[in-house]
């Protein structure tokens, strides 16, 4: 299933959350895990598409230990994610800083 999310965040609704607090009940008494489950489950997917740094991939392995498919790809630019010379947030950062150049000498 192809998912479109409506709105800038994330599907599952786990967004900023601290890796250590994935387990912890919060005020309401969620299981951000099996939040993110359901979710899954609800939207019928194949597959979850994670896009992040190690915060990220411990929750995508975290989330495969549960049994649903997850592929994560590094958006790193601290480099703190083993096997990982070059990310998607590398090049992006190096495409801003090309953008930003060609666009001060275009102004002048």
């Amino acid at each position: 299933m192809l998912f479109k999310a409506p709105d800038i965040g994330t599907i599952l609704g786990s967004s900023r959350q601290p890796f250590k607090q994935m387990r912890v009940p919060d005020e309401n008494g969620l299981d951000k895990v099996e939040a993110m489950k359901q979710t899954y489950h609800k939207l019928n997917l194949d597959c979850l598409v994670i896009l992040g740094g190690n915060g990220t991939q411990k929750t995508a392995n975290l989330l495969r230990e549960e049994g649903l498919n997850v592929v994560h790809l590094p958006k790193t630019i601290d480099n703190d994610i083993y096997g990982t010379d070059v990310t998607l947030m590398v090049l992006i950062t190096f495409l801003m800083l090309v953008l930003t150049v060609l666009i001060a000498y275009c102004n002048d």
